[in-house]
């Protein structure tokens, strides 16, 4: 069994167990190792680790969160006219306009009367037909 401890990670780093480093959001000296992110691969580098330690990057990631999240709502016509509204949601759906939808014509003059010629062409031999195929005996029904 060989052992590697050169190219161990951990025992590389080592060295760094022991260095601070003052975050530049809070200001407050942490510990480089534990309180700050690896940003980089090689861990061996101090500039390997983020200047932002990991509470402040917290903080700044739900902020980004719930700030992009509440555009997006804003952005998908949840309240009326442009932007943010002081109205409630039922003041907003009050003063939307009723829709009124436009009068579509889909037969043209020319084929409404072709139509209505037409039905009253199939009524009229319904009732020449109904006339031969009844009783002759009774010429009033």
């Amino acid at each position: 069994m060989d052992f590697d401890f050169y190219n161990d990670e951990h025992l590389q780093s080592a060295h760094l167990f022991m260095v601070k480093r003052i975050c530049r959001v809070c200001g407050v000296e942490k510990d480089l190792v534990t309180d700050f992110y690896k940003c980089r691969k090689d861990p061996t580098l101090e500039s390997s680790y983020a200047y932002e330690c990991k509470s402040c990057a917290i903080v700044r990631n739900k902020n980004n969160y719930y700030r992009k999240r509440m555009d997006k709502m804003d952005t998908q016509g949840m309240s009326y006219g442009g932007g943010k509204s002081t109205k409630s949601l039922e003041e907003q759906r009050a003063a939307i306009p009723d829709y009124i939808p436009p009068k579509i014509n889909i037969l043209t003059d020319a084929l409404k009367v072709e139509l209505k010629e037409l039905i009253n062409e199939v009524l009229d031999e319904r009732e020449t037909e109904k006339k031969l195929n009844g009783p002759y005996d009774f010429p009033e029904v």
